[in-house]
């Protein structure tokens, strides 16, 4: 318990009793000896920190936890002691009282308790991690058995971020292939997806490739076109139905009406379809 919050805990203790006390002599007997505890207890805290100052090491400071004492910036502990830290050449203290108690300088990385030079390779550059070689190729260059070799972009092709792959990607309208930048030859009705996978070309809204080629989607009468790039490529109109290639009218049986997708038909309430036609149940 803190002395503080002792002398706070006596001082409610005298109050409550002087309190009770309706005689003014024995009013000030209790102040008086009130202060004499105060002060007694006074000497006692400072004789207790005295004698815990002088039961911790040197170059150390209290704490509340633990064995009550750690050891200040520069000091390690050591058993029962604070050992100073050894800083190597190129390093710092790194006010940490674990591990070594330094770190290594920018460009320097720890090796049998000294900090050692990062190598970098030509074409690089030291890297901000301290994790890795240490070092990163710079641009237009990839890492290769501990050196950074120049990436050989084809013709129609430019560097990319990208870090893995080839390192290069192609102009529009060309693809990658082999190492080099074929030119894609886009058919008639067909355009330029964009895309570095595939054929690098689609075909226009209302044609399906087939063949190399752009081939137009044959609507059947009463159909209209519906190219999600699934399916058929078509639809047929409310009150047809699918049968075949071909749109159908739909024949509504008596009792009926053409359902809410509008290429079938339901019965009317409280109708059921049974062989096809709506009767009463």
């Amino acid at each position: 318990m803190s002395p503080r919050l002792i002398t706070l805990l006596l001082f409610e203790s005298y109050v409550m009793i002087n309190d009770q006390i309706s005689s003014r002599s024995l009013k000030l007997e209790n102040a008086v000896l009130f202060t004499l505890l105060i002060i007694t207890l006074m000497f006692a805290f400072d004789a207790s920190a005295q004698n815990l100052k002088a039961s911790i090491p040197e170059n150390s400071e209290y704490t509340n936890y633990g064995d009550g004492w750690r050891c200040v910036a520069g000091y390690q502990k050591q058993g029962k002691h604070c050992a100073a830290v050894i800083v190597p050449d190129n390093a710092f203290l790194s006010g940490s009282s674990y591990r070594l108690g330094w770190e290594c300088s920018h460009g320097f990385r720890e090796s049998d308790d000294k900090c050692v030079a990062i190598i970098v390779p030509e074409n690089a550059h030291l890297a901000a991690s301290e994790y890795g070689t240490g070092w990163s190729c710079n641009r237009g260059y990839r890492e290769n058995d501990g050196s950074c070799d120049k990436i050989a972009v084809p013709t129609n092709g430019y560097l990319d971020v990208d870090k893995y792959g080839n390192g290069w990607s192609c102009n529009r309208g060309f693809i990658p292939n082999n190492n080099e930048c074929q030119k894609i030859t886009v058919p008639e009705n067909g355009f330029l997806s964009g895309s570095s996978r595939g054929t690098g070309w689609e075909c226009e809204r209302g044609y399906r490739q087939a063949g190399g080629q752009c081939l137009a989607i044959r609507i059947p009468e009463n159909g209209y076109l519906d190219d999600d790039g699934r399916g058929s490529g078509w639809s047929c109109s409310r009150g047809f139905s699918f049968v075949g290639q071909e749109c159908r009218a739909i024949n509504l049986p008596s009792n009926a009406h053409i359902s809410y997708g509008g290429n079938d038909w339901d019965c009317n309430k409280p109708y059921r379809k049974i062989n096809n036609q709506c009767v009463a149940m």
